[in-house]
């Protein structure tokens, strides 16, 4: 109703004065007389889009006032990280210090909605595999062609921004931004940096593997292995690089930029060892315990966080267990990832083990039980007391990490869970991998509400369950296995456990909600 249609008399009604305070937010903003009217007063409804979000005081506060606030807390948080005192304490690790005022507008944003996308994705970067230098992303953002010179991160950045954003008209440019985000991405080589097309990349799969596109996301996580190995980033500090003849990128400047391109080797390589050997697919074997035969696909890159000035062959003396570097947060998920990956390899191998290959198989199998166990005792704690944060590592990668271990040990014996021999070991191993999943996921008070979720969590409960459903099997063909250990009982109320968090999360996770399906018909 407009706000001519209040009175049908033809003589004008005299507006009363509000007392002060009364008036809507929008009129005191614009210092206009406000008619008090709710739920939206005259001049907000006559007015342009701009000012149509009319709220009174009492009313608290409005969504635009929130988002508003948001982007102030930000601002402070810079402000204060731009101190000398804060420079040197926070580093690369600080993304809220990331400059959000970019030229006006970006792929079909106005300048205000870019501003709030990127402060959602900064909320949220350390879990969503984001690499890059804070300072230099600064510098960069603050060039009048960013937007032109790197559309696709720009796109990759706002796309996530506005997914995980609560407000539906920022919502509403998720789509237009993914289009724009694939398209981008697809001819981003020529972009300023490899750097900033790999981060690209890694955004865009994990955005669509989060969004159960599992083809498009591999697509992209294997044009981003590609792009890390055919810039030699995977040869940072080596004693002896190989040369390829064609020098992709330049020497890094400084080691601001050195330390960029080593956090952009270890997500990649992350990324490629979560969905590479996550749904049986074949992984890219650059790396065995005894070390490759192909030099060019050695990885001399230290663990993240190290300061040594040389590094060489680190995932092999990992596996080897000849290495105790590498104890940064993100180094230790780095690691587990590798223990993810090799555990799902070897354990494909039994089907087709022949007689000759059984001893290198056990003493792999072993080795990677040990290294598991290792591993394990490295972890930041998961504790009840702990609400959100571990140290300086958010809970939920806290949680991840822990899941991650467990599933892989749950892979290592899941072959002989259900078997008419009598590996009473290695299936009680496999069982209490799965609880431990189960207790992990119980320790966060608030999974339930957490409003984002890495899309490998998906995989690793699908795996929990199934493990826990071929454990119930496994006592109801040998009874005597079970003699104290958990009961039928216990492991199908561990499933409803399992079950309950996969549901909450399920309409956040597009990927949670298709496993879910799938566990629930396998039930």
């Amino acid at each position: 109703m407009s706000f001519k249609s209040k009175s049908k008399s033809t003589s004008p009604v005299p507006v009363l004065p509000l007392r002060k305070g009364l008036a809507c937010t929008n009129c005191r903003r614009r210092k206009i007389k406000c008619d008090g009217v709710k739920p939206r007063c005259g001049p907000c409804t006559s007015s342009s889009s701009a000012w149509s979000d009319c709220q009174f005081s009492d009313e608290g506060s409005t969504e635009s006032e929130i988002l508003e606030g948001e982007i102030a807390r930000l601002e402070a948080r810079l402000a204060q990280l731009s101190s000398p005192t804060a420079r040197k304490t926070s580093g690369s690790k600080n993304k809220e210090s990331i400059n959000v005022n970019l030229p006006q507008g970006c792929h079909g944003l106005p300048a205000s909605a870019v501003k709030v996308c990127l402060s959602t994705f900064l909320r949220y970067s350390s879990e969503l595999y984001f690499f890059l230098d804070v300072e230099r992303l600064q510098r960069f953002l603050q060039t009048p062609q960013s937007c032109t010179s790197s559309p696709a991160l720009l796109a990759t950045m706002c796309l996530w921004g506005a997914s995980l954003s609560t407000s539906p008209d920022i919502r509403a440019y998720e789509t237009p931004l993914l289009s724009r985000a694939s398209e981008s991405v697809a001819h981003s080589i020529g972009a300023p940096t490899i750097i900033h097309t790999l981060q690209s990349q890694i955004l865009l799969a994990l955005y669509l593997l989060h969004s159960n596109r599992l083809v498009e996301g591999k697509y992209f996580t294997t044009a981003a292995v590609s792009l890390t190995l055919a810039s030699g980033i995977h040869q940072i500090r080596s004693p002896t690089p190989v040369s390829t003849g064609v020098q992709v990128l330049p020497p890094a400047a400084d080691l601001a930029e050195e330390e960029e391109r080593i956090r952009a080797f270890w997500n990649v390589f992350v990324m490629a060892n979560f969905w590479t050997s996550g749904d049986g697919s074949h992984t890219n074997k650059a790396y065995t315990p005894s070390g490759v035969s192909n030099e060019g696909v050695r990885i001399d890159t230290p663990w993240p966080g190290s300061t040594k000035p040389s590094s060489f062959n680190v995932i092999s003396r990992f596996l080897d267990r000849d290495s105790d570097e590498g104890i940064s947060p993100f180094a230790l998920m780095s690691k587990a990832s590798i223990l993810f990956e090799q555990s799902a390899t070897l354990a494909k191998a039994v089907t087709n083990l022949g007689a000759d290959a059984i001893d290198e198989f056990w003493t792999r199998f072993q080795n990677l039980n040990a290294l598991a166990d290792r591993i394990l005792h490295a972890l930041p704690p998961l504790q009840p007391a702990h609400i959100y944060r571990v140290g300086d590592t958010p809970r939920r990668l806290t949680l991840l990490m822990h899941t991650l271990v467990h599933v892989a040990i749950i892979q290592l014996h899941m072959p002989f869970l259900v078997s008419i021999d009598d590996n009473h070991a290695t299936r009680g191993r496999c069982i209490d991998a799965a609880r431990s999943v189960v207790r992990a996921t119980q320790s966060v008070p608030n999974v339930h509400d957490f409003e984002y979720i890495d899309p490998i969590v998906a995989t690793l409960w699908f795996k929990t369950c199934k493990a826990l459903l071929d454990g119930v099997i496994a006592i109801q063909l040998n009874s005597g296995w079970a003699a104290g250990g958990p009961s039928v009982e216990d492991l199908k109320t561990d499933l409803d456990v399992m079950e309950s968090a996969m549901r909450a999360l399920a309409p956040r996770c597009k990927l949670m909600a298709s496993q879910l399906r799938v566990m629930e018909n396998l039930r």
